[in-house]
């Protein structure tokens, strides 16, 4: 059987990378069979991370020698595969250099994932993801758009890279005007879910909000999840209150709810199913896949969001609506086109219903696991070759005189 060693965040972590992980991982054993994963994850201080049944082994924060020595343990395990998932933050160092010690070091074929791709990055951050892509036998990204950038700004060599779309759960399309909303009844929804930070730009769906319920007052923006650890920490609450404070300052605090926790697969899905409009009003240009984006696509939500990169691919042909960054008229106006012309949004959510029929966790598992299984062939061969050569000049010289 295919052995295939992520190192990833994983859970009890509540962060993106560790929740794609953990689904993933689901996807690629229990949809497909035929592969085995287990995963090594970075020391976090937020939390104590242990060794439990998917997660064999803890790279410590030590500097670069913790992570050369998480090499050489991974390259003493029977793992076929290493398959990086790689987020700036996640390891340690400046922009997480000492992830790049551990790949130096490896012994086994290594795809990464790329989840961060930034046109014009800091030299630092360019260096890393040059250094990622030149060590790895297959550079997987979620965006054609990502695919474009490493080969034009990183001189990444294009056969290295393939895209796989961000999963989601496959689920049941059900149109928003037949969602039965329970204690939302006879309300319209609006929605944005994920870990709360600055750059999610709720203040300016916020702020789109006065314009919107003067027309139809029925409206409720629900805010779905808990702020991001690392903001809890460095700045608590803060956004989250300053947020708090612009609804009431707007007249517009009984149509805004937050939802302030850490939500399980099935309530998500219960939230998007009763949502009307999804609105992703993010902030920076640069962001390549987003998750929420994706299971919103996935459930066949209308959608009105800012044309960072991600959104700008996915929602194209008639998948969604774009607004201009930071624009709060042009997000009204947005959410206010869906609303008025239920036609229109009936065909945005049919078209995303079945533009996320290629993301389910199923398919996209598959596809882990056949680059996995072309790259640990590749490597065998190479080994295959290497040892041959070895042979042949290990192998004494017979001349002519010796052999008659």
């Amino acid at each position: 059987m295919l052995r295939i060693l992520f190192i990833s965040t994983y859970p009890p972590q509540e962060c993106g990378i560790a929740t794609y992980t953990r689904a993933l991982v689901r996807g690629v054993e229990e949809d497909n069979g035929g592969a085995e994963c287990t995963v090594v994850v970075p020391e976090n201080g937020d939390f104590p991370v242990q060794a439990r049944k998917k997660i064999v082994h803890v790279v410590r924060n030590g500097g670069p020698y913790s992570y050369a020595q998480a090499a050489k343990w991974i390259n003493n395990s029977a793992c076929d595969v290493v398959w990086l998932q790689h987020e700036f933050g996640l390891f340690s160092g400046k922009w997480g250099k000492d992830i790049v010690t551990l790949c130096r070091h490896l012994r086994k074929p290594l795809v990464t994932t790329l989840h961060t791709v930034m046109h014009d990055p800091e030299p630092d951050a360019r260096e890393i993801t040059r250094q990622l892509a030149q060590m790895s036998s297959a550079v997987m990204v979620m965006a054609n758009t990502a695919v474009k950038i490493l080969r034009t700004r990183y001189k990444v060599n294009p056969a290295k890279l393939f895209v796989v779309p961000h999963g989601t759960p496959d689920v049941r399309f059900v149109p928003s005007s037949q969602a039965d909303k329970g204690e939302y009844s006879g309300h319209t929804l609006l929605s944005t879910f994920g870990l709360i930070s600055r750059g999610k730009g709720l203040e300016n769906a916020i702020s789109a909000l006065p314009a919107v319920v003067t027309e139809f007052p029925e409206v409720k923006y629900l805010v779905i999840g808990q702020t991001h650890p690392k903001v809890l920490l460095e700045e608590g609450e803060s956004y989250r209150e300053s947020l708090v404070k612009l609804a009431e300052d707007l007249g517009v605090s009984a149509h805004v709810e937050f939802a302030n926790r850490y939500m399980d697969l099935q309530e998500l899905l219960d939230y998007l199913r009763i949502t009307d409009v999804y609105v992703t009003p993010y902030i920076g240009k640069e962001q390549i896949v987003s998750g929420a984006l994706a299971y919103a696509v996935a459930c066949g939500k209308a959608i009105v969001s800012t044309p960072y990169r991600y959104a700008t691919e996915v929602l194209a042909d008639g998948r969604g609506l774009l607004v201009d960054f930071r624009d709060r008229k042009g997000m009204a106006e947005g959410i206010l086109t869906l609303l008025r012309n239920p036609g229109l949004k009936d065909y945005i959510e049919t078209r995303c219903y079945a533009y996320g029929r290629s993301m389910t966790w199923q398919q996209v598992g598959a596809q882990h696991i056949q680059w996995a299984r072309n790259v640990a062939a590749e490597r065998r061969a190479l080994l295959a070759k290497q040892e041959l050569a070895s042979l042949r000049i290990s192998a004494p010289v017979i001349t002519r005189s010796q052999a008659s």
